[in-house]
């Protein structure tokens, strides 16, 4: 899937013609509601033991059915920037340095395949993206075949993943296009696979280690404020795990 608004998204159009696996994902995302259960837009106060820090100010815009994200610090200073997707009860984040570099996917299970959709932070639209089969243990380990579509223009792209589950409830997610690679990490919020990830050639190195703060993927319930965010500083680093509450002010 594209894994980096701009980037990726080019690439995959070049990869439209190639594979057989035809996949059904298409249908979850166009005329898709903003949100479902609760609507995320406005302000909350995290608060835990993320690496980034506690007490930081989240500016959630809407309408949907993408959301984009800016976590200050108590001085007003962005932290990180973020893009979200509001499904299941849930907000799923992926944080990156800017918005023209954050994304983020959400999958499930479906009665075949793993099927999802992902946001870029220079589209209001959602992709798509589906991978032959699941995991026999876990529906999300594995080494995938993929089907997707951009966000906006619709254009089909097919690719591989592959993805590792490295304990305390975080993957490693590694995606292939073409001579590219992208480095991810994921995270499982109840029954939703959340993944976010940064271009791993040199020249998107800038986009990794951005005031060394790195990237992340969250996800949020909507309804305790609980949630569960992970962050590398690098593409390969160790993954930092914490717990965060979200409340309004």
């Amino acid at each position: 899937m594209s894994r980096l608004a701009i980037a990726l998204s080019i690439t995959l159009v070049l990869l439209a013609g190639c594979g057989g696996f035809t996949g059904r994902g298409r249908a979850v995302a166009y005329g898709r509601l903003p949100y479902d259960v609760a609507d995320p837009s406005g302000t909350w106060i995290a608060e835990g033991s993320v690496a980034w820090g506690s007490g930081h100010v989240l500016e959630v815009s809407g309408p949907g059915p993408v959301f984009r994200i800016v976590r200050r610090d108590a001085a007003g200073q962005p932290v990180a920037f973020g893009v979200g997707v509001a499904e299941a009860g849930q907000l799923f984040v992926g944080y990156g340095a800017s918005f023209e570099v954050c994304q983020v996917a959400v999958f499930h299970r479906g009665a075949e395949n793993v099927e999802g959709v992902w946001a870029g932070g220079t589209s209001p639209d959602l992709g798509t993206e589906e991978w032959q089969g699941v995991g026999l243990e876990d529906p999300f380990v594995g080494d995938f075949a993929t089907y997707g579509t951009n966000p906006g223009t619709h254009a089909i792209y097919r690719q591989r993943v592959a993805t590792v589950a490295a304990g305390m409830g975080v993957y490693d997610v590694r995606w292939y296009a073409s001579a590219q690679e992208f480095y991810g990490t994921g995270v499982v919020g109840r029954d939703r696979f959340a993944t976010g990830a940064v271009l791993a050639a040199d020249e998107g190195a800038a986009n990794v280690s951005w005031f060394a703060r790195g990237y992340g993927v969250a996800a949020y319930d909507l309804t305790t404020g609980e949630g569960t965010v992970v962050v590398r500083n690098t593409p390969e680093a160790p993954s930092l795990l914490g717990r965060e509450h979200l409340r309004r002010p």
